[in-house]
Order: C-alpha cells, then sequence, then structure tokens
C-alpha cells in the first residue's frame, strides 16, 4: 500500500513541478504532511485537515495548520495562490461546494492540484472495508470545474486516483 501511496504522490509532485509555486500555498486535507516535504522551497505554506488525529502525526510540524473543515475555511477571498486538495474529494458528496470554495479563495491566475477516485475495483474494495467512497469520472470533475471557471491544465492518472491540475 506504501507503494501505491508513492506513487499517487509522485504524479501530484510532477503535476505540481508544471506551475511556479510561490506565494500562499494553502493544502486542504494535509493529513500527515506527506505533500510538505516537495514544498520545502515555498515559503508560506497552510495546511488546513478536519482531523486532529491527522494533525498529531503531521511529518513537519513547523509549518501553519489549521483544523477546519475544508467547506467552510477560514480564509479570506482570493488569498491563495494554489491549492492543493489531494485525497479528499471521495469523501465529500457534493463535489461543486468543494470546487466553489477552492476557486473562492484562489487568487486570478492561480492553480489548483485537485485528485479524485474513479470508479475502480479499488473503490469497490475501500466500501467494503467501511469506507464511505464517492467515485466520480474525471470527465464529470472536468465539466463541473470549467463551469466554475477552472481551465484544466494537465491530467495524470495513476492506480487508484486521477490527478487534475486547473488555473483559473
Amino acid at each position: 500500500m506504501r507503494r501505491i501511496h508513492a506513487g499517487e504522490l509522485a504524479a501530484c509532485i510532477n503535476l505540481l513541478e508544471n506551475c511556479p509555486l510561490s506565494g500562499k500555498i494553502l493544502d486542504m486535507g494535509c493529513g500527515d504532511g506527506a505533500l510538505w516535504s516537495a514544498l520545502s522551497h515555498c515559503q508560506d505554506i497552510i495546511g488546513v485537515d478536519f482531523s486532529v488525529k491527522m494533525f498529531n502525526s503531521l511529518r513537519q510540524s513547523n509549518l501553519m495548520h489549521v483544523c477546519a473543515a475544508v467547506l467552510e475555511m477560514p480564509f479570506p477571498d482570493a488569498g491563495c495562490d494554489c491549492i492543493t486538495a489531494i485525497g479528499i474529494s471521495e469523501y465529500i458528496d457534493d463535489e461543486g461546494k468543494i470546487l466553489s470554495e477552492m476557486h473562492r479563495l484562489l487568487k486570478p491566475e492561480g492553480y489548483v492540484l485537485y485528485t479524485l477516485s474513479p470508479p475502480s475495483i479499488w473503490t469497490v474494495l475501500r466500501r467494503l472495508l467501511g469506507h464511505r467512497i464517492y467515485a466520480r469520472h474525471p470527465r464529470d470533475t472536468i465539466t463541473l470545474a470549467e463551469s466554475l471557471g477552472f481551465k484544466l491544465i494537465d491530467q495524470k492518472e495513476t492506480l487508484m486516483q486521477v490527478q487534475l491540475l486547473f488555473r483559473i
């Protein structure tokens, strides 16, 4: 399983290499901060997660982190240059709400790295293990994001995820 997660993270990092990462970066659903080491050259990273348990396992606790729900972020409009949302969309039933919240938070010309779990045997297995997972077809997510003003820049697909890089 660690290899699978490492591959998912590597695909995300690869996509982020295509954008100028400066200014404020918001990591929505930061979990244990796995992405932060790849962003170590960035000065202003804020990690947000709803789970206090995840904060207790943060790999780099010296970076700012906030405990909050991703659908009600305690940040001003147009304050972020880049937003990452890795591995959270499958836990939120209304994808439009999270995409709208990211659009609200993002500065003009800003980037969003967004992942989703497509319908697959992996999604079925996760459901059988008791996880409440919302599988999504990438085309539907892209269409919804574009209707909200995002433009798809690039995408990748790994074993369990589809990674999408958008820009406003």
